[in-house]
C-alpha cells in the first residue's frame, strides 16, 4: 500500500513539474516549420464537406513566396465545425504549408478542433496597426510575428479571437521572445499595468514564467481582480512552476495559498510544496493551521520533502525521484517526527494526528530554523 502511494505521489509531482517546466514554442516553431507566413483575409469557398477551402487575399508577406496582393485558395484539414467559428472577413496571421499536390493548407497550430481563429491569429482591420510589408531584411519571422500581433493588444476586451491571438503570443518562451524582440520587456511590463484585467493576467503569466518577482507578488497583491479575468488560468498555470526562494517570492506564494481563492491558491500551494527550503518551512507551518485539509496535506508533504533533504523540485529532480531520497536532514529530525514523514498524500482518518505532530515539530525546531 506504501509503494502505491508513493507511485501516485511521484506521478502527480511528475505532472506538476512537467508543467512547470514547459515553455511555449508553438509560434516559433510554426515560424520555423510554415513555408509560408502571411497577413491577409479569408474567405469560405467550400466548408460543407472536408476539407474546408478558403481564399486568402494576401496583404503584408512575412515569409515565403506569396506576395502581397495575391489571392490564394488554401484547405483547412480541421473539423468543419472550427472552420465556421471565424469572424466574416477575417483578417489574420497564417502559417502555410504546400501538401504533395502543391496545395497550401492552413496549419492549424491551435488545434484541428479549436476554432478557426486559434490558428489563424486576429489582426486588426488595415489601418489599425500590423505590419503593411515584408519584415526589414535580417528582421526573424519570430520578431514579425510579434510585431503583428502587438497592435491586438488594444482590442483584447472586444472579441474572444483578440484574446486567443494575444494568449498565444504570451505564451511564448520569455527567453526566446525577448531575444528577438527588443521591446518585448518594456511591452510587457506596460500590459501589467493596463487598465484591461484581461490583458494584466497575460502580461502576469508571462512574467512569472519569465522568473519575475515583481510579477508574483503583483498577483498576491491583486489575486481577486485578476481571478475575474478570463486568462486566469493562465497565470495559475504559470504559479504552478514558480521555482523561486527568495523570502518575498516565498511570502507572496504562501499569502496566495491562503487566499482561498479558486484557481490561485491550488497552484500557488503546489509551488510551496515544490519548493520547501528552509526558508519556507514558517508559510508551510503556518498552513497547517488551515482549515482545508488540501492545504494540510500540501503543508506535510512539504515539511516531510524539507526533512528528507528533497531538492527544489524541478522536472529533472523529480524524474531522478529526487523527493524519495533518504539523505536526511538529520538536524531536523527526531524520533517523534520520524513517523510522520510522508511524501505521498495523507490518509484522510490520520490528517489530524500528522498535522498535531508536525505542529509540535515546528515548536521544538523553531530555535534551529531561525539560525
Amino acid at each position: 500500500m506504501r509503494l502505491k502511494s508513493n507511485l501516485v505521489a511521484a506521478g502527480a509531482m511528475l505532472v506538476a513539474a512537467s508543467v512547470a517546466a514547459a515553455q511555449g514554442q508553438l509560434l516559433k516553431t510554426a515560424c520555423d516549420t510554415a513555408e509560408a507566413v502571411v497577413i491577409g483575409t479569408i474567405e469560405p469557398v467550400a466548408v460543407t464537406s472536408p476539407p474546408a477551402l478558403f481564399t486568402i487575399a494576401v496583404d503584408t508577406t512575412i515569409k515565403g513566396v506569396l506576395t502581397p496582393g495575391a489571392v490564394v485558395t488554401s484547405a483547412w484539414l480541421g473539423s468543419l465545425t472550427a472552420a465556421k467559428m471565424r469572424p466574416g472577413h477575417y483578417r489574420a496571421l497564417w502559417f502555410l504549408s504546400r501538401n504533395g499536390a502543391g496545395m497550401w493548407e492552413i496549419s492549424a497550430i491551435g488545434g484541428p478542433n479549436a476554432p478557426l481563429f486559434a490558428s489563424g491569429l486576429a489582426i486588426p482591420p488595415a489601418g489599425q496597426g500590423g505590419l503593411t510589408q515584408k519584415p526589414a531584411i535580417g528582421s526573424s519571422c519570430y520578431q514579425a510575428v510579434w510585431d503583428a500581433l502587438i497592435p491586438g493588444s488594444a482590442h483584447v476586451d472586444e472579441a474572444p479571437e483578440y484574446l486567443t491571438a494575444m494568449e498565444t503570443l504570451l505564451l511564448e518562451n520569455p527567453t526566446n521572445m525577448s531575444t528577438a524582440s527588443p521591446g518585448y520587456t518594456s511591452t510587457l511590463q506596460a500590459f501589467t499595468q493596463s487598465a484591461s484585467v484581461n490583458l494584466n493576467a497575460l502580461a502576469l503569466a508571462a512574467s512569472i514564467r519569465g522568473k519575475d518577482s515583481a510579477a508574483l507578488a503583483q498577483v498576491a497583491a491583486q489575486v481577486k481582480r485578476l481571478a475575474t479575468s478570463r486568462s486566469s488560468y493562465q497565470i495559475g498555470l504559470a504559479l504552478t512552476g514558480w521555482r523561486g526562494t527568495d523570502s518575498r517570492d516565498v511570502a507572496s506564494l504562501a499569502a496566495l495559498a491562503q487566499a482561498n481563492v479558486p484557481g490561485f491558491s491550488e497552484p500557488a500551494l503546489q509551488a510551496l510544496m515544490m519548493i520547501h527550503t528552509k526558508g519556507a518551512v514558517p508559510s508551510l507551518l503556518n498552513l497547517l493551521k488551515s482549515p482545508d485539509p488540501a492545504i494540510q496535506d500540501a503543508a506535510i508533504r512539504g515539511l516531510s520533502l524539507f526533512v528528507n533533504g528533497a531538492p527544489v523540485l524541478t522536472e529533472d529532480a523529480v524524474k531522478r525521484l529526487a523527493h524519495f531520497t533518504s539523505a536526511e536532514n538529520s538536524d531536523y529530525v527526531d524520533s517523534a517526527i520520524a513517523p510522520f514523514i510522508s511524501v505521498a498524500p495523507v490518509p484522510a482518518a490520520r490528517r489530524v494526528e500528522y498535522v498535531d505532530a508536525w505542529t509540535q515539530w515546528g515548536t521544538r525546531m523553531s530555535a534551529k530554523l531561525n539560525q
